[in-house]
Parts: structure tokens; sequence; C-alpha cells
């Protein structure tokens, strides 16, 4: 009986050593706590060698040894408890690959999962190593919401989003660099953050990548690539891009019907631009005669009524452009 229960005490001996193992590569911060283990389970080893001389000695020194065994047995017990209490005080946080498992990172993205997370607690989110909330800070400062407005740090915030491979980050960078707002004007340098964006599958940054293949900024022009691009893109339902998309037709073969569609699909998706282009050109009418046909199924004919509605809408939603005296 008492080689079964010392070949027990043995195990657990090895898995408190374990659990001690994990627990001081999970926080130094617990090192006392560690120390303290260790002292109870030197004293737990030390009943374990007196109970496993007892198995070889006589009846009554196994009786008096059984004495110290059973005290080894309470305290690896109670060494065991202690660790499983220790441990269970971690919270318990799914947190992304990549993010720290430290205590105090662990609890802020407790946070963060609740409703409204503060700024203090996406900045040190961020600071964590989780992109999402380095772009959602950034963000706040880009549109002075609930704090001034600073570009410059809404740059720093996106490209630390960027780095983590937040593809909205890498996006919103591009376009503060493009743009010049917080950094240097430089439309190179954003071209590839665009591209990056697309990659990490940002179908708003695949439209802007279209976008600087359309328009050469950054880029050799390349209006095929970037009809290319904007058509995979409208497709995958980015509102952007179709509206892109609908420009060119517009502008380079005149096929007003095609633009027409593609406008009004941008506007469904809500992207304003695309309602003020519908607008205008259900306002002037395009590529209709005079007889009200149209050459070759490309024109959109005249209709001030429905151009009214339209324009109304996106203006009343804030974009400048479609609104009218």
């Amino acid at each position: 009986m008492y080689r079964d229960d010392l070949e027990a005490a043995q195990q657990r001996a090895e898995a408190l050593e374990r659990e001690m193992r994990e627990l001081r590569a999970d926080d130094e911060k617990d090192k006392a706590r560690i120390e303290e283990l260790e002292g109870e389970l030197k004293t737990a080893r030390k009943a374990i060698d007196d109970a496993r001389k007892g198995v070889t000695g006589d009846k009554e020194e196994t009786r008096s040894s059984s004495k110290w065994w059973i005290g080894g047995i309470a305290l690896l017990a109670a060494a065991l408890g202690a660790v499983c209490s220790l441990r269970s005080t971690k919270p318990s946080v799914q947190a992304p690959a990549g993010y720290s498992r430290s205590k105090t990172c662990l609890s802020a993205y407790a946070r963060y999962q609740g409703s409204s997370p503060t700024l203090d607690t996406l900045d040190a989110v961020c600071d964590c190593g989780h992109g999402p909330a380095c772009n959602s800070y950034g963000y706040n400062y880009d549109l002075g919401q609930g704090v001034p407005e600073d570009d410059a740090k809404a740059v720093r915030y996106y490209r630390r989003a960027c780095e983590r491979s937040e593809y909205h980050g890498c996006a919103n960078l591009g376009w503060m660099i493009e743009n010049g707002s917080g950094a240097p004007k430089d439309p190179s340098a954003a071209a590839p953050l665009y591209r990056k964006a697309c990659d990490l599958g940002n179908q708003r940054g695949c439209a802007f990548h279209g976008w600087a293949y359309a328009n050469g900024s950054g880029v050799d022009e390349d209006v095929p690539r970037a009809t290319a691009i904007y058509e995979r893109t409208c497709a995958a339902g980015e509102a952007v891009a179709c509206s892109y998309l609908g420009e060119l037709h517009d502008a380079a073969d005149k096929d007003y019907a095609r633009a027409a569609e593609l406008y009004r699909k941008a506007c469904d998706g809500g992207e304003m631009r695309g309602c003020t282009f519908l607008g205008a050109l259900h306002e002037e009418g395009h590529g209709v005669g005079a007889d009200g046909g149209r050459a070759k199924g490309k024109g959109v004919p005249k209709d001030p009524a429905r151009a009214a509605s339209i324009l109304a809408r996106a203006c009343a939603l804030g974009h400048r452009a479609a609104c009218r005296p």
C-alpha cells in the first residue's frame, strides 16, 4: 500500500514542479509566491523520503514514518491547491495571437472586450500588441471624437496598427500620407500601404490601390490595371470602388448608362460621391439625343425630379458637392 502511495506522491510532486515552472514563465510578479511554494515542496519531499524509508523498514518504523507520509501528502495537496488558486486568479481571456500574456495586458483586453472601451483602454491594449485597438485609438484623434483632433497622433497610431497587420490601419495611414495629413505628403509611400491593406483583405484599401494606378499617384499610371482592381473590388461589395469605376466609364468611354448603374450601386452602399455623380447625370442628361434616343444604349435621360431627390439625400448626409441652392 505504501509503495503505491509513494508512487502517487512522487507523481504529484512532479506535477507541482511543472505547474511552478509554467507559473514562473507566465509572470515574474508571482516570484515570491513561487519561492513560498518551493519551500512547501521541499518539506513535502522530505516527508516522501521518510515514507520511502518506512517502506523498507520494520513494522514499527513503517508505522512511525506513515505519520510523516500523511503529513507529506497534506503538504503536497496544500501546495498544489495554492498553485491552482494562484493560477485561477489570472484573467481567463482568449487574447489573439501575438498579444502579450502579462496580467496587465490580459486585464486590459478583458476591458477592451466590453462595450465602448475608453481611450485609456484602447491605448493600453494597443501597447500590448493589438492592431485593431491601435487603429481605433488613431481614428478617434483623426476625427476628433471625444478628443481634440490631432492628425500627427492619428498617423502614429495608424502606423502602429499597420505594423501589426491591421488592414484598416494600413488603409487609413496611406490616405493620411497621400493627403499630407499629420505627415509629409508622399503618394509614393502611400501606394504600398494601400497594396498591403488590400493584400490583407481590406476592400477599401483595394479601391485606393486602384485609384493610385488610375491617377498615377505614387505609381506609374495604368488604367487597365486600375479597371481590373475596381471591377473585382466593386463585385466584392466595396461602394467606393463602384464609384471610382463609374467615373472611368463616365469620363473615359462615355458609357453613361454603365456609369449610372455603378453610381447607383455605390450610392446604395452609402458612398455619397456615387449619389452626387448619379444625381448630376440625371440632372443634366448625358448621351441622349434631342429626340430622346440613346447613343448605342449608353445614355442617361434627363430627369430633374429624380436628380433633385438623389442630390438632396447626398447633401443631407454631408456631401457638399451635392447641395444645390
